[in-house]
């Protein structure tokens, strides 16, 4: 047992000293320390680290997977886009849509079509086409429709994810080479099956990683686009007999707006002009009105000082 103990001193001490290695410029940071790797039982010794490829030797290639040589993509945008437009033909546009997405080296992912009523059908695509192509697609189906009802546009900037994942691959990629080595240096079972869970779950870290890039280089690669294409005819406003129910309702509204109106400026103007006319007319009239009580009142007075007969002499 002494002599299993020394093992594992000496093969912790001797992985902290090499994860504290200083490493090549343009390399990534050390790798994890291999702390499932403590154990006990007849250890390899440890071996020296050995540097991770630079940054600048991983790239994506055509069919997206990733190659060591060349750089990273300068930028990884996720573009998206909608469009809901009124044709007179929706299967026949449809057609006509599928026909410019293969133009494009794009395909539909999916389509769905709704019966709404007489015959008339809706139609819902979704698109994928090249990154490079998505303006050009989105300003040739516009073009589809003189009645376009909804139009929208959104991008998302990966690369800074990407850039995380790639530092992230190479660094357990290293730690599982560093892991194989140890499991082939093992000397007896215990040990083996030790580094062997370690580098299971590295190996697992790894795919999820690699996923996840893939997910980004594929949506990055091939632009979204959402068409809805909406019947004409379902637009039309309802007509029985040359009647049409929409129209008389609008003119009712567009009545009630005017009556309202008009309330509304007869207020206003008794508001501001008509209640301080009001106010002017009632004061000029207290006014006069007092003037008159008060001339009254002097002629009154002096018409009975002038009728009162002089006071008779006392005897």
């Amino acid at each position: 047992m002494n002599k299993h103990r020394w093992w594992m001193m000496l093969v912790v001490v001797a992985l902290l000293a090499g994860g504290c290695a200083s490493v090549k410029p343009g390399a990534p940071a050390t790798i994890e320390s291999d702390e499932g790797v403590m154990m006990g039982g007849a250890m390899p010794e440890a071996l020296p680290m050995e540097a991770a490829p630079p940054e600048a030797a991983r790239v994506v290639s055509t069919n997206g997977a990733i190659d060591a040589v060349g750089d990273l993509p300068d930028r990884m945008i996720i573009y998206n886009g909608s469009l809901s437009l009124v044709v007179d033909d929706t299967l026949t546009t449809a057609e006509k849509v599928t026909t410019m997405v293969q133009q494009w080296d794009g395909y539909v992912a999916s389509s769905d079509s709704y019966a709404i009523a007489d015959g008339l059908m809706r139609v819902e695509m979704s698109l994928r086409v090249p990154a490079e192509h998505f303006n050009e697609a989105m300003n040739a189906l516009r073009a589809l429709s003189d009645d376009i009802r909804q139009d929208s546009i959104s991008s998302s900037d990966v690369t800074e994810e990407y850039v995380d994942l790639d530092s992230r691959l190479r660094a357990l990629e290293a730690k599982a080479d560093r892991l194989t080595e140890l499991m082939d240096r093992a000397e007896d079972t215990e040990a083996v099956l030790a580094v062997y869970r370690e580098l299971s779950a590295t190996e697992q870290e790894i795919e999820r990683v690699k996923g996840r890039m893939r997910y980004l280089e594929r949506h990055a690669a091939m632009g979204s686009i959402d068409v809805t294409l909406i019947p004409r005819e379902s637009e039309k406003p309802i007509e029985i007999g040359g009647w049409e129910p929409k129209g008389v309702v609008k003119q009712a509204v567009q009545a009630l707006i005017d009556t309202y109106h008009v309330l509304a400026t007869v207020v206003i103007w008794l508001v501001i002009y008509g209640l301080p006319m009001a106010l002017l007319a009632w004061l000029l009239f207290l006014i006069i009105r007092w003037l008159c009580r008060r001339l009254l009142c002097r002629k009154r007075k002096a018409r009975a000082k002038a009728t009162t007969p002089p006071p008779s002499p006392s005897p």
